[in-house]
C-alpha cells in the first residue's frame, strides 16, 4: 500500500512538506504496524485516509475483518456470534457507508450471506444490519436482486456438492454400520 495515491493538492511548500511527511507515517503505521499484525480494520482506515483504492485489497480487509470477528468469537453461543459479527459490521458500516469505494456493498453482502448459510444462523440478520447502518430499502433490493439473479451457477455447484456429500456420507455411513454389524456378529458367535 502506498500513501501516495492521495489526491490532495498542495498550495505552498509547507502545505507539500507536511503531506510527504503524512505520507510517510501512513505508510510506516500501515507496513510496521497494521500490516505486521494483521490489523485489518487499521489497514482499512489507513488506506481510506490515504485515498489509496484498491478494490481487491478493500475486498480482502472486510474479508478479514468478518473472519477474525468469527474466529474471536468461536467459543461463543450461535446467536452471540452473529450478535458480535452485526455489531462489527454496523459499527463500521457507519462510518465507511458514505464512501462506496471503502464499504463494497454488494461484496460485503456476499461474503455475510455464504457465512451466514454455513453457520446456520437466522437468515433476516444481515439484511437487518445493513437497515440499521442506514442503508436504504431500495438500495438493498437492487443488490440482494443482482446477487440472486447471478446465483444460478451457484445453485447448480451448490445442488452438485450436496449430492457429492451425500454419496459420500451414505458410503461412509454403509461402511461404519459394515463394521458395526461385524464386530457384533464376532461378539455373539462363539
Amino acid at each position: 500500500m502506498s500513501a501516495k495515491s492521495c489526491n490532495l493538492r498542495t498550495v505552498g511548500s509547507g502545505e507539500g512538506e507536511f503531506l510527504h511527511e503524512l505520507e510517510e507515517k501512513l505508510e510506516v503505521l500501515y507496513g510496521d504496524f497494521a500490516d505486521e499484525f494483521s490489523l485489518s480494520e487499521c489497514k482499512l482506515a489507513i488506506v481510506h485516509c490515504a485515498g489509496h483504492y484498491d478494490p481487491i485489497l478493500i475486498e480482502t480487509l472486510w474479508r478479514d475483518i468478518i473472519e477474525a470477528e468469527l474466529r474471536d468469537s468461536l467459543q461463543s453461543s450461535p446467536s452471540d456470534r452473529m450478535a458480535v459479527v452485526s455489531k462489527k459490521i454496523a459499527y463500521l458500516g457507519k462510518v465507511y457507508v458514505h464512501s462506496e469505494r471503502y464499504f463494497p456493498l454488494g461484496a460485503i453482502i456476499l461474503m455475510l450471506e455464504k457465512k451466514s448459510a454455513e453457520l446456520v444462523w437466522d437468515p433476516t440478520w444481515v439484511f437487518m444490519t445493513l437497515l440499521e447502518i442506514g442503508i436504504p430499502f431500495p438500495v438493498l433490493h437492487s443488490i440482494y436482486d443482482r446477487l440472486f439473479k447471478a446465483k444460478a451457477l451457484a445453485k447448480a455447484l451448490a445442488k452438485a456438492l450436496a449430492k457429492a456429500l451425500a454419496k459420500a456420507l451414505a458410503k461412509a455411513l454403509a461402511k461404519a454400520l459394515a463394521k458395526a454389524l461385524a464386530k457384533a456378529l464376532a461378539k455373539a458367535l462363539p
